[in-house]
Parts: structure tokens; C-alpha cells; sequence
């Protein structure tokens, strides 16, 4: 654990002495909250989706976020764009699932893209992981909190050992899995009843892996979320919480983070 914490310290000061230019290709229930997260961090958002200025957006970008919520023809062209100039000039890339449990269109994009392109970090809530894993729908009656964690593990370190990416799944315990795992266990419950959050979480790994192509990287993008929120005030309603969450995630300092980081490596 003291390597872990050594590597996100290094990462976190890297993160917030610079300013790079992260690409979010997502959606428009989410695109402002994500914005507004990145520019929490010290970094610079752009929302480009239109698939004639992708290449040349991403081509400049530091690093790249893919989010399949709210997927169109029209930006399932702008994706394929982006990931080709991603990969051709290293730059890192965030998937985000969302949906792909639901959907089967989602489901047959995100193959397609995992066996043409390299993906730094796969990431999604449990149902979505199992989903890519079994490369079957599994939201119909399946939820995620009754996904026993061991289970999810597992299917994180096929899909890691398949594609070669870092893989984190988000839900009651967060689980992130690369050479190693990491189990964290910080968080707030209030999360699941605000929208976006989770996408808002893979705009954070994006920045995160913009300074460092590493699982520490995202081990500091999920717990930077996850200690926001656990720092607002318990008695507050919805918007409030939403409102102090962001104002956290502004202010957030690398101590706070040392001091409450819930984290636990699984042994093999």
C-alpha cells in the first residue's frame, strides 16, 4: 500500500501542476457535469462530437474519454474517429460502458471497438462489466448490488488479461484491476440517486490518466469522487449534496486523500 500511496502522490501533484486538454466524446445528459468536474482538477474540457473536427480535436487532446450514454449514429462515426487518432499518437483513452448491460447496440459497438483499438481503461458499474464479460445483456433482473464482488473481480481480470486494459467497476465496493487489484471501499450512497456521477467519475480518470497511463492513476480518479462526497454533510438534501460534492472535488487536497483512502490490495 505505500507504493500505491507514494505513486498517487506523485500523481496527484503532477495532475494539479498542469493543464492539459481532455476530450470528452459523450452525452448530453451529462456533458456540463463532466465539464465542470475536469475543470475541478486544473484541466481543460472539450466536448467535441462532430465527426468532421474529432481527429483534429483529439489529435491535440492529452487525453481521450469515450462515453456511450445516449449513443447516435452520428457519434458511434465521431468514436471510431477519435479512438484511430488516440491510438495512433498514444494518446490515453477512457471507455465508459454506460448502458452496454441494456443495450445490444452498445454491446456489439463496444466489442467492435475492443477488437480494433487499444483501450487504456475499460470502465463501468457491475452489471455493465458482467455484461461486456459475457458479452450478453444483464440489466433485465439483474442488479448490480446483488453482484457478489468476488464474481466482479473475476470478470475484471478476464476482461484485463483479454484486452489489456486497466478495467475499474464501480459499484458498492469499487474494484480496479490491472497486473494488480485494488478494492476501495470509500464512497457515499447519495451518488447512485444523482445523475451522472458515474460518468462524472470517468471524466476524472480521463484527467487522471492524462499525467500517467497507470492503475494508481485511476485509483486516484475514483477516490477523489468518492472522498468529495463523503465529505458533505450527511444531513443535506439532494442538491445540496450535489452542490458540496463539486465544491469538495475543487478544493481537495492530497492530505485529505492520504487520510481517508479506504483501499485494500487483493493478494494472489
Amino acid at each position: 500500500m505505500d507504493n500505491l500511496i507514494q505513486k498517487m502522490s506523485e500523481i496527484y501533484s503532477d495532475l494539479y501542476n498542469s493543464n492539459n486538454l481532455i476530450h470528452c466524446l459523450t452525452n448530453a445528459i451529462s456533458i456540463n457535469d463532466m465539464a465542470n468536474a475536469v475543470l475541478s482538477v486544473n484541466q481543460s474540457p472539450f466536448m467535441a462530437d462532430n465527426p468532421r473536427e474529432v481527429e483534429d480535436v483529439t489529435k491535440n487532446s492529452d487525453s481521450l474519454l469515450v462515453n456511450l450514454g445516449n449513443i447516435t449514429d452520428y457519434r458511434m462515426e465521431s468514436i471510431k474517429k477519435s479512438l484511430r487518432i488516440a491510438n495512433e499518437n498514444n494518446i490515453p483513452i477512457t471507455l465508459d460502458l454506460v448502458g452496454v448491460s441494456a443495450s445490444k447496440l452498445r454491446l456489439d459497438f463496444t466489442l467492435k471497438i475492443l477488437q480494433k483499438y487499444t483501450i487504456t481503461c475499460i470502465k463501468g458499474n457491475y452489471s455493465e462489466i458482467k455484461s461486456l464479460f459475457s458479452k450478453d445483456l444483464s440489466t433485465k433482473g439483474v442488479d448490480s448490488r446483488k453482484l457478489e464482488v468476488d464474481d466482479v473481480i473475476n470478470y475484471c481480470n478476464n476482461l484485463h488479461e483479454k484486452y489489456h486494459s486497466i478495467v475499474v467497476a464501480t459499484g458498492h465496493t469499487d474494484i480496479v484491476c490491472s497486473d494488480e487489484i485494488y478494492l476501495l471501499n470509500n464512497g457515499d450512497e447519495r451518488l447512485s440517486k444523482i445523475t451522472a456521477t458515474g460518468c462524472v467519475v470517468g471524466s476524472l480518470i480521463a484527467c487522471t490518466l492524462s499525467v500517467s497511463q497507470s492503475i494508481e492513476a485511476c485509483v486516484l480518479g475514483v477516490t477523489m469522487m468518492n472522498i468529495s462526497c463523503e465529505m458533505v454533510d450527511k444531513s443535506v438534501g439532494l442538491s445540496s449534496f450535489k452542490i458540496g460534492l463539486y465544491d469538495n472535488l475543487s478544493k481537495i487536497k492530497w492530505e485529505q486523500i492520504k487520510e481517508n483512502i479506504n483501499a485494500r490490495k487483493v493478494e494472489s
